[in-house]
């Protein structure tokens, strides 16, 4: 007598767990890509403090050094995104970046320093 089962049965088994296995990498393989995508970029705010100051040419900088750039937004070899905010030299526009920004960046000229609207937005 064959004992219960057989070649067919245990291959059928192997099958379903081979799948199974599979489906769940799948599942996660997704998941970890929802993750990255479901977290916002870093928002960078450069900010002028001195006429001279080259603002746009820092922001420029950092997006030519991005892997993916598009427009003001730009993705590293890591992963992680982040959007370059460069606001008016006006009080106002300065502190509406700031409180959309993640982190600050303040642009002195390195021959001038900072000009009396440079003064008012640090003072602020």
């Amino acid at each position: 007598e064959r004992a219960e089962g057989g070649k067919r049965p245990r291959r059928n088994m192997a099958k379903q767990a081979r799948q199974a296995k599979q489906t769940q990498v799948v599942a996660a393989r997704r998941a970890a890509a929802d993750a990255d995508a479901a977290v916002p970029p870093r928002v960078l705010v450069i900010v002028a403090a001195g006429e001279d100051a080259q603002a746009e040419a820092i922001g420029e900088q950092l997006l030519s050094h991005a892997a993916v750039a598009d427009g003001a937004t730009a993705a590293t070899a890591a992963r992680q995104r982040f959007t370059v905010l460069r606001p008016s030299r006006r009080v106002d526009s300065v502190l509406d970046a700031m409180k959309a920004g993640d982190v600050m960046v303040l642009a002195i000229p390195a021959d001038g320093g900072l000009d009396a609207c440079g003064e008012e937005i640090v003072d602020a």
